[in-house]
């Protein structure tokens, strides 16, 4: 078959049937097969033939494969399906905010042999995620072997950061913690080795005061420099966003719905828990630096009911000069992230069938870690915007199969009659124990304190 553009002539080929001499005047009689591309998506049709249902055809996405690679992979290996396409008989992925992200799957010992490339150090590739498996339990009387994986990320956790004398992280802004952080990481690689690189960014402009955080003990990973006690998204409370070889600390996560989601929650609502946590709350607290500077925060009077006496503690914060507002700033942003107890709701997609409230749930097109939005609680009486802080997927199939929303600190405690919810606590004054000039604390006479108001807003 040629196509041919004779002199004068319009395209055509030598196969073609000829053209009709003029078009169809009259509409097709029903007892013909009709072929029209507006109807029956494109495919053949009979008017006369209703038993015959016209195709009404609509795209259905393909679950994204499951497959296993091995662990001289390179990073453009995993473009491909790897050793094998996996058939597991369950797969849960879990990830928890500025925490884990880590699978458990169970695969059959099929007759194919595709478990038996569920080795330790080999990866598997979940709803387009790259995950190490790290530990096998291979059960040959049930004939499955059961894999815990952990994302991509946390080979982060397997360089390290040397204690050198004066070795600190340091930096103005997150993106230049974190490039500290990537250059101090010690690898160690020996030939053959393979280390993927990370890309890494920050949208957060600054940070007051400026992250400094000394290497001491025995060392730190470059994973527990961002995400660990006291590490980078601490210090500017970011959100950790992670995507294969991609990490990123904004607030809010990047690439995260801030208004997800607006639900009400009743009364006897199955698939929903809501959980009060005070183990980490802190009434009274008094931050002191490394100059002999102090101060305290607490509630002037206690909240009815709220709690039954003081939770006292205190934090030493280090500066490498005296900044009396720094030092401010410290105390009230932890006592601002202390001063209540933890609310929190689990949402138990696959208990919930039949709850009016997941209504709107399914409406949703994702429920991914970072995503905000609004919930109502009638039982005690308020609203709360709250952020999704963990997520359980089937790794087959894609669903949702829980999450959690919250933390949100608030005092949700009744008195004798139902209580508005304390929203979110500000301090326009503390009391200052006076010091002398060489931050010796004054008493009287009496051996009372003396204190100084101080206004905290300027």
């Amino acid at each position: 078959m040629a196509w041919i553009v004779p002199e004068g002539g319009t395209l055509t080929q030598d196969l073609a049937w000829p053209p009709y001499e003029a078009p169809l005047k009259n509409e097709v009689p029903f007892g013909c097969w009709t072929i029209n591309g507006l109807a029956n998506a494109g495919y053949p049709y009979c008017e006369l033939m209703p038993a015959i249902p016209k195709l009404r055809l609509s795209i259905v996405r393909q679950n994204q494969y499951i497959s296993v690679y091995d662990t001289e992979t390179s990073r453009e290996g995993f473009n491909c399906n790897g050793l094998a396409i996996l058939a597991p008989t369950s797969g849960r992925v879990k990830e928890a905010e500025n925490s884990e992200y880590n699978v458990t799957l169970v695969h059959p010992m099929d007759a194919d042999g595709k478990y038996e490339f569920l080795q330790e150090w080999n990866y598997l590739k979940i709803l387009g995620q790259i995950f190490t498996i790290r530990k096998l339990d291979a059960d040959y009387d049930a004939r499955k072997v059961s894999v815990y994986a952990e994302h991509i990320s946390y080979q982060l956790a397997d360089a390290w950061i040397f204690p050198h004398d004066g070795s600190k992280i340091e930096g103005d802004r997150p993106a230049e913690v974190l490039q500290d952080i990537m250059t101090k990481a010690t690898y160690l690689a020996a030939p053959g080795h393979i280390i993927y690189p990370f890309e890494y960014y920050s949208d957060i402009e600054t940070l007051s005061p400026p992250f400094s955080k000394e290497v001491s003990g025995d060392g730190l990973t470059p994973l527990e420099a961002i995400i660990g006690s006291g590490g980078l998204c601490a210090a500017c409370s970011g959100l950790l966003r992670r995507d294969n070889f991609y990490l990123s600390i904004n607030n809010p996560m990047e690439d995260s719905n801030q208004n997800a989601f607006n639900l009400r929650v009743g009364n006897n609502l199955h698939g929903i828990k809501r959980i009060i946590d005070t183990t980490t709350m802190c009434t009274h607290f008094t931050a002191y630096d490394n100059f002999g500077n102090g101060i305290s925060v607490s509630y002037a009077s206690p909240l009815t009911r709220q709690f039954p006496h003081n939770i006292v503690r205190s934090k030493r914060f280090t500066f490498e000069q005296p900044d009396w507002n720094a030092l401010v700033r410290e105390c009230f942003a932890y006592f601002g992230a202390c001063c209540q107890p933890i609310v929190s709701y689990t949402f138990d997609i696959a208990d919930g069938k039949g709850n009016p409230t997941f209504d709107d749930i399914d409406e949703l097109y994702r429920y991914r870690v970072g995503d905000s939005g609004t919930i109502y609680d009638e039982r005690i009486g308020g609203s709360f915007t709250l952020r999704i802080t963990e997520t359980e997927t089937d790794g087959i199939t894609g669903r949702t199969i829980r999450f959690t929303v919250g933390n949100r600190r608030s005092f949700t405690r009744p008195s004798t009659a139902p209580v508005q919810i304390v929203g979110n606590t500000t301090v326009d004054s503390a009391l200052l124990w006076i010091r002398d000039k060489n931050g010796v604390g004054l008493i009287d006479r009496n051996g009372k304190y003396l204190y100084q108001e101080m206004s905290v807003n300027g």
